[in-house]
């Protein structure tokens, strides 16, 4: 994991969440044991920490997601995440509360970011089902999901239907967060939080610097001065 550093491809951010080709091409996944919500579950683990080749923006690593979640990380950023924090969601709900699936938990300024530079986000906003959402770092339940059986088609892979297929019970990816405390945002209240909270800059004191002519006046006698015998 590389802490507070931010991961480029070309000029646009990649949050570190995303899956890269050649992990894809060269996955080799798992089932690892983690402790979800006080139970022990068997996670699919993607076997490779790879992001070079291209970023899949469609799909998530599943290690990666579970690392910013379980260290309270912005998915952008990887700085830790500041008392108000920003997630996404399309409209999902579990009953009445946000569920959160790739839209992890971000800064606000990331949040920010992330809108401007995603086409994906963007036409999610056009088409009225972008969902913004602010809350308190912490306040969500986790929520693992139930891997399936998927054609490449809806996003399966070969390799992990055979994990699936092998291990003969269910394996849980994600997980998803359920928030338990939000407010519906725009983007202005986004960029206002931001102004909010970003210290103001520090002011610059000039610093005196005599120039020759400074130092000149100093190596010249007063007028009243008495000459040195």
């Amino acid at each position: 994991m590389w802490m507070g550093e931010r991961i480029q491809w070309g000029n646009v951010t990649v949050p570190y969440t995303v899956i890269w080709s050649d992990e894809i091409e060269n996955r080799k996944p798992a089932v690892v044991i983690e402790r979800i919500e006080g139970q022990r579950l068997p996670m699919l683990s993607e076997g490779i920490h790879q992001p070079t080749g291209k970023p899949i923006f469609k799909m998530l690593h599943a290690d990666r997601c579970r690392e910013v979640v379980n260290h309270n990380l912005c998915q952008m950023c990887l700085d830790h995440l500041p008392v108000r924090v920003v997630t996404v969601t399309q409209g999902q709900q579990d009953r009445y509360r946000p569920l959160v699936s790739d839209g992890l938990p971000m800064c606000p300024a990331c949040a920010l970011e992330a809108l401007a530079s995603c086409p994906g986000m963007q036409r999610q906003q056009a088409s009225g089902t972008l969902r913004l959402w602010l809350s308190r770092r912490g306040a969500w339940l986790l929520a693992p999901v139930i891997l399936a059986i998927a054609s490449e088609s809806h996003g399966g892979h070969e390799s992990i239907n055979r994990l699936l297929r092998s291990y003969g019970r269910p394996v849980f990816t994600g997980p998803k967060l359920v928030l338990t405390q939000w407010r519906l945002v725009s983007p202005v209240e986004i960029a206002e939080e931001v102004r909010a909270t970003t210290p103001p800059p520090t002011p610059q004191h000039p610093t005196y610097e005599p120039n020759s002519s400074d130092a000149a006046e100093r190596t010249q006698p007063h007028p009243d001065t008495p000459p040195t015998p």
